[in-house]
Formats: C-alpha cells, sequence, structure tokens
C-alpha cells in the first residue's frame, strides 16, 4: 500500500443548531463522538443510495424511501414522539 492509497479526505457539513443538539442526543444515547456517528450515518447512506442520475425506476425511488424511512423510524425523537402521541390519545379517549 503506498502512501497515497492510505491518504483520506475531509467533508466539513454546517448544521443548524436544532440538527447538531439531534445528532448530539444521538450520539450520546449511542455511547460515541458526534463525528462517528455523523461517519455511520454518511457511510451507511453511501452504501444503500444510488449514484447521481441513475433515479430512474420505481426501484430505485423505492428504495431511497426505504433508507430515509428507516433513519427516520430507528430515531429517538420519532419513537418519543409516538409516545406522545398515544398518551394524547389515551387522555382523549378518557374524556
Amino acid at each position: 500500500m503506498t502512501k497515497q492509497d492510505k491518504k483520506t479526505e475531509m467533508v466539513n457539513i454546517r448544521f443548524t443548531p436544532g440538527d447538531y443538539a439531534v445528532l448530539k442526543l444521538q450520539a450520546e444515547r449511542k455511547g460515541i463522538s458526534i463525528a462517528q456517528h455523523a461517519r455511520n450515518i454518511i457511510l451507511k447512506n453511501l452504501s444503500e443510495s444510488l449514484p447521481p442520475g441513475e433515479i430512474t425506476e420505481p426501484e430505485d425511488v423505492l428504495k431511497i424511501c426505504k433508507v430515509a424511512l428507516s433513519e427516520l423510524l430507528e430515531s429517538e425523537e420519532f419513537k418519543n414522539r409516538q409516545k406522545e402521541l398515544v398518551k394524547e390519545t389515551l387522555k382523549d379517549m378518557a374524556k
């Protein structure tokens, strides 16, 4: 392996304060750094998504939707919102 093969590249990403807070919370829950969590998300999506310009078939769109949906369903924010909705529904039913 040459020196050039070992070279890594860096990507800088800017987050809104709200997005950063969500990323930080998710990383803390997993016990990893924010940078590692962001890297994991990027690498997972790179391996599961299609290269640009190749989204022409319905199956391609479904694959992209599946990746986005799995990220949403795995998020703590989604789970917490579901719990809130259940509580609100039970309160309304009890009235």
